[in-house]
Order: structure tokens, then C-alpha cells, then sequence
């Protein structure tokens, strides 16, 4: 039983490294994308840090 729990854990491990990559990429490439609307977000993010 515990080489099965084992066998099952380290898939489960591989899968969840394989969606977050997934993930990560989907990501980077949505804010690749919108190039203008990052720096409107960042400046508002100082104005109100600022304030």
C-alpha cells in the first residue's frame, strides 16, 4: 500500500508541475500581450502608494 500511495503521490506532483508550467505561460503570455494597459495599472498603483 505505501509504494502505491508513494507511486500515486509522485504523479500527482508531476501533474501539478505540469499545470502550473501550463499556467505560468498562459500568464506570461496575457501580459505580453496588453503591453499598453500594464504601465496605466503601474501608475496608478504609485499615485495611490504615493498618496
Amino acid at each position: 500500500m505505501i509504494r502505491l500511495t508513494s507511486d500515486a503521490a509522485v504523479a500527482a506532483l508531476f501533474a501539478g508541475a505540469i499545470v502550473l508550467g501550463g499556467v505560468i505561460r498562459a500568464l506570461a503570455k496575457l501580459v505580453e500581450r496588453p503591453k499598453s494597459a500594464s504601465p496605466d495599472k503601474e501608475s496608478d498603483v504609485q499615485h495611490r502608494r504615493s498618496r
